[in-house]
């Protein structure tokens, strides 16, 4: 069930894998080098529904027979795969720099809240030159003890930055996200280009693609409320 009019919004949080970046092929290589160190071999032809989750995750999703040492191995392998190779190979969708920039310019505070470990995170941002555009980066990683969830992870933002939720939004591309969004209080953006699924009478926005987002909120970095239109969005 798609919401029906735009919300006031004045912070944003985002997903990163499937959201705003197009992270499969440096996954799939990477996964196919930590299977293969394991003796296995990728049995699926499209890893496409597997992402998401972490990387153990779906490695156990993908061999279900796997022993928490295969796994320990295998996540080894991976890390040190896409930490330096896969990531590079990392694409931001179409849009999503000039509409993160038009955003940042108007006031709104945007985050990234993500399973991605911290340091593959901040090599992406860095390749792809985002890291300034964001008030915090939180993966699950960013705190010792390791945040359980991302529903923890976005209210620990919320709480920490005085976020009013009925003026924030979630988004991304998984059930997991919308569940945060949820769990906060906050609305939720799906993007259906990404990588998940979600029921269709789920209670969201719905964006076909990332240059969608401006056309569901009316920006409030300030006192005064505007649509912000997609033709102010490059890309």
């Amino acid at each position: 069930m798609a919401m029906a009019s735009p919300i006031k919004a004045g912070w944003l949080f985002f997903d990163l894998d499937g959201t705003l970046a197009d992270s499969l092929p440096g996954l799939q290589a990477s996964i196919v080098d930590a299977l293969r160190s394991g003796g296995r071999q990728l049995r699926v032809e499209n890893l496409r529904p597997y992402i998401g989750p972490g990387v153990r995750t779906i490695l156990k999703n993908l061999e279900s027979d796997l022993t928490e040492a295969e796994l320990d191995g295998m996540e080894r392998c991976f890390r040190a795969s896409y930490d330096n190779e896969g990531v590079r190979n990392t694409v931001l969708f179409d849009g999503v720099k000039q509409t993160l920039e038009a955003l940042k310019a108007r006031g709104v505070e945007l985050f990234v809240v993500t399973n991605k470990p911290k340091l593959a995170t901040a090599n992406l941002m860095e390749q792809h030159g985002l890291a300034e555009l964001f008030r915090e980066i939180l993966s699950r990683n960013s705190r010792e003890p390791v945040y359980a969830s991302k529903g923890e992870m976005l209210g620990d933002l919320v709480a920490r930055h005085q976020v009013d939720v009925t003026r924030a939004m979630m988004v991304g591309d998984t059930a997991e996200d919308y569940e945060a969004a949820k769990e906060a209080g906050m609305p939720f953006a799906f993007a259906e280009y990404g990588y998940g699924q979600l029921a269709g009478n789920a209670d969201c926005f719905r964006i076909p693609t990332f240059g969608n987002l401006p056309g569901v909120c009316v920006w409030l970095p300030g006192a005064k409320a505007r649509i912000f239109g997609e033709s102010e969005c490059p890309g």
